[in-house]
Formats: structure tokens, C-alpha cells, sequence
């Protein structure tokens, strides 16, 4: 309590990223509780900075304070889009077990990774993780609904169609994929 007494009154006027490289080098260190404890005074000295919140929200879960977390997390992202803050929420929601709530909070903040479908493939394979085909699938589709062409977003929606049951949906994704994929399906079809 003493040294964050101290360290408060030498960053009492520092901006908010000299708070943050120093509370990173203390969450590097592999001290959570006072990496969250320096961001939680941080943050009482400049309450509008989104970096702070997140790494306050990032040392929280890896203190073990999965609820305060869990709180900043979701102020965080009440009325913007984040992406890099929407997966922590997921990841945190997921290790509670929240499997339906994590996949839900990646499909309502999927405007945040619009047209990047690296980040679509790994959103739709984490709510695939969570059980949530339907959802995943949804997230594919709309991207394919915009125009993104990726034999690999084809690929895992036919998978996700497929694994939700719906056959010919699932037959339509992988005949419809571009790229070299699409020469082995058509001679695959002439030999039945």
C-alpha cells in the first residue's frame, strides 16, 4: 500500500499511457493484483481512457477477479464496438462457463471485425468452441452477404451448415467455394 501510495503521487500528473507502460511492465512481471490496483488509481485520475479500462479489465482476470473483469469489460463496450475487448469478454464469460453468453457477446459485436476475415474465422471457430453453430454460422453469412470471398469462410460455413443439420446448405457453401478447392469438388461430383 505504501508503494502504490508513492507511485501515485509520482504519476499523480502523468497521462494516461505513462500509467499503462508501467502497470504492463508490473503484468508482465507476472503481478496482476498490483498491475490492477496502479490501473484502478489510473483510472480514477482520468476515468475516459478506453486503454486503461481494458488493461484494468485484462490484469483483473488474471488476478482471479473474474467479476471486475467482467464489469469493465462490459462499460467498456456499452455503446462502441471493440474488438480486441469484445474476445476478452468472451474468453472471461467462457472460462466461468458462460458458453451461450460469450458466443452472444462476439455476434452483437461484429460490426468490430467487418471485412477482416482472419478475425471472422477466429470469432466463428470460438463460437463453434462454445457450442453455438447457429451463431457462428450467422457471423459467416453475413460477411458472405457482404461480398468477403474466402474459400475458407465457404469451407467453415459449410461445416458449421452441416453440423447444424441443414445438409444441402452445407453442400451449397462447399460447391460454391472459389479458388483451386472448387477443381476437386467438380471432378468429385463427375465420378458419382
Amino acid at each position: 500500500q505504501a508503494a502504490l501510495r508513492v507511485l501515485q503521487e509520482q504519476l499523480q500528473y502523468a497521462a494516461p499511457d505513462t500509467w499503462l507502460g508501467c502497470a504492463r511492465v508490473v503484468l508482465q512481471r507476472d503481478y496482476p493484483p498490483l498491475a490492477a490496483a496502479m490501473l484502478d488509481m489510473a483510472l480514477a485520475l482520468h476515468p475516459t481512457s478506453h486503454a486503461l479500462r481494458y488493461w484494468l479489465a485484462h490484469a483483473s482476470w488474471q488476478a482471479g477477479n473474474i467479476a471486475r473483469a467482467e464489469t469493465e469489460l462490459r462499460r467498456l463496450l456499452a455503446g462502441r464496438s471493440d474488438a480486441v475487448a469484445a474476445m476478452l469478454l468472451a474468453q472471461v464469460l467462457r472460462g466461468q462457463g458462460k458458453l451461450n453468453a460469450a458466443a452472444t457477446v462476439l455476434i452483437d459485436q461484429a460490426a468490430a471485425i467487418a471485412g477482416d476475415t482472419g478475425a471472422l474465422l477466429e470469432w466463428a471457430r470460438f463460437m463453434r468452441e462454445c457450442e453455438r453453430q447457429d451463431l457462428a454460422l450467422e457471423l459467416c453469412e453475413r460477411e458472405l452477404a457482404r461480398g468477403l470471398v474466402d474459400a475458407r469462410l465457404y469451407a467453415l460455413a459449410g461445416t458449421l451448415a452441416q453440423e447444424s443439420g441443414h445438409f444441402e446448405q452445407a453442400r451449397g457453401y462447399h460447391l460454391g467455394a472459389p479458388g483451386p478447392g472448387m477443381v476437386a469438388v467438380t471432378r468429385c461430383r463427375s465420378w458419382r
